[in-house]
């Protein structure tokens, strides 16, 4: 289940590429730069190997380009920015019909100053970006980005059903679901909402690493006070957010800051409220173009952000019908026409 709402609605959106009446074109080169961890442990040839693979994927990105006519519109939807700020002037003819689909690279041009010198010289040489859920980011205007060059998408919300199996009388149950990693921040979570005072519920734990989860997590030693999960068996994802009354996403700025959630669209679709940390783009995630959880201020006790939820989410506050419909297929199909009609393209 590793990161599938995300994967599942950057699919959604290449098929609203293909509905678009301006002809756009999507096309992709899979994000494939390592985890850090994967990164230092890859040495000598393993890591030229890699370095050359992700080479040739953007030179065959390049010549794909080049090969459909010249007024058609593309969206990249995923990219590394090294590799192509080193290519810019293959791709700089085209440089006028090209969308480059912001995914994780500006969380790591946040944290690399070789990323950032590449974005930002893609920016100066006068790409076009298109960012999930806003440009108004700290670090863009920092960087001095020509934002209104560049475009805006909500992360699509894919197979919304709202049909949770949650019961009003029960004490709430509140899920932290995902790949266990430790910058999704599950044990601090777990501690939290365990020792909370103010918050009576029953706390569930749903991870597809159910290995690691028990090998590693500092929690695990207190897994006789809450529920565990193994959420790797077909639908036993979407059962483990559908059961939840809340869903609580406790991610660390150093990786997440920058980044939307799949797990929000995920929950979303499933009618499911969320309670967040305040970074900057999931908090627009979150409340555009209606709330659908609760975005906790800092100092603020996670328990009392997940009794806000709570109450909202059984007194039917949140419009998720309303969320979808904005983030849907159709919608995406719509903003992307709009986009290229003004870039000016034919």
């Amino acid at each position: 289940m590793k990161e599938i709402g995300y994967h599942r609605s950057l699919d959604l959106l290449s098929a609203a590429t293909a509905q678009t009446r301006c002809g756009m074109h999507c096309l992709a080169v899979p994000l494939s730069a390592p985890g850090e961890g994967t990164w230092d442990r890859l040495r000598g040839r393993a890591r030229w190997a890699h370095q050359h693979f992700v080479w040739r994927q953007h030179l065959g990105l390049a010549a794909r380009v080049a090969a459909l006519p010249r007024r058609t519109p593309i969206l990249v939807r995923e990219f590394s920015t090294l590799p192509l700020a080193l290519l810019a002037a293959r791709f700089w003819p085209d440089r006028n019909r090209l969308f480059f689909l912001v995914n994780h690279n500006l969380q790591w041009a946040a944290r690399s100053s070789a990323e950032r010198l590449g974005l930002t010289f893609l920016d100066r040489m006068g790409f076009r970006f298109i960012f999930f859920e806003t440009v108004e980011i700290d670090v863009l205007k920092r960087w001095r980005f020509h934002l209104r060059r560049h475009g805006v998408l909500p992360l699509p919300v894919s197979d919304a059903r709202f049909d949770p199996a949650r019961n009003a009388g029960d004490p709430p149950r509140i899920g932290l679901v995902g790949q266990y990693r430790q910058e999704k921040g599950m044990d601090p979570a777990i501690f939290n909402l365990l020792d909370a005072r103010d918050l009576s519920c029953r706390l569930r734990v749903g991870v597809p690493n159910l290995d690691e989860f028990c090998r590693f997590s500092p929690a695990y030693a207190r897994r006789g006070e809450y529920e565990i999960a193994d959420t790797r068996a077909p639908g036993a994802f979407r059962k483990f957010l559908e059961e939840c009354d809340v869903i609580v996403l406790n991610y660390e700025a150093s990786a997440y800051a920058y980044r939307p959630s799949g797990l929000m669209a995920d929950a979303a679709g499933c009618g499911v409220p969320v309670v967040i940390p305040n970074l900057p783009v999931q908090r627009v995630q979150v409340r555009t173009p209606v709330p659908i959880g609760e975005v906790r201020a800092a100092g603020e006790p996670l328990s009392t952000a997940v009794i806000r939820a709570v109450a909202a989410g059984r007194a039917r506050r949140y419009d998720f019908a309303a969320y979808a419909r904005a983030r849907s297929q159709d919608a995406l199909t719509r903003i992307l026409d709009a986009r290229v009609a003004e870039a000016g393209i034919p």
